[in-house]
Parts: C-alpha cells; sequence; structure tokens
C-alpha cells in the first residue's frame, strides 16, 4: 500500500465543510485506478490533512497530475500550496 497525506490551510472565511463535499464530488476512490480511501484530518494548527490510501504507488505517482489539478482548481481558497508527503506502507503477518 502506498498513503500520500496533503495538508492544506484555507484562507479565512472558507466552508471547510463545503471545501471537503467538494473535493470528496471531484475525486471518488471508485473514479480512479488504485485509489482505496480519502480521508479529511483536522490537525491541532487550523491546518486540515487529506490521508489517501493507494493499492500502489505506481497508480498514485499515475493519478499526481489528476489530484494536482483539483488542488489547483481551489487555489484561491488555499493560504498556500498544500505540503504533499507521500510513504510506502507494508504489512508482515507472523505465523
Amino acid at each position: 500500500m502506498f498513503i500520500r497525506r496533503t495538508t492544506y490551510r484555507l484562507t479565512p472565511g472558507t466552508d471547510q465543510p463545503a471545501f471537503e463535499r467538494e473535493m470528496r464530488e471531484s475525486v471518488r476512490p471508485h473514479e480512479i485506478e488504485g485509489l482505496i480511501s480519502t480521508a479529511h484530518v483536522p490537525n491541532d494548527d487550523g491546518s486540515w490533512t487529506v490521508v489517501a490510501l493507494w493499492e500502489t504507488k505506481v497508480e498514485a505517482m499515475a493519478a499526481a497530475p489528476r489530484i494536482r489539478a483539483e488542488w489547483d482548481r481551489r487555489a484561491a481558497q488555499l493560504t498556500a500550496p498544500p505540503v504533499v508527503e507521500t510513504a510506502g506502507v507494508s504489512f508482515w503477518e507472523g505465523a
């Protein structure tokens, strides 16, 4: 599995629930190959993080231009460009 974590801060006056709803309407896991799920999580400092879980890094990287375009469309609602972090995840089960 592969995780893409995107942290963002909204401009004052931006309706966070509406922003999240619009993002969910634009980025639907069942419409993007390899995207398992997404979650919007509030941070203690007032920023938000979207945690996206992917089947593989290859699928996440292939979808990156589409995801970036969605963030670019909402640039006026953000105080700065979002910060993207990625990580691979492996699971081992002991015998």
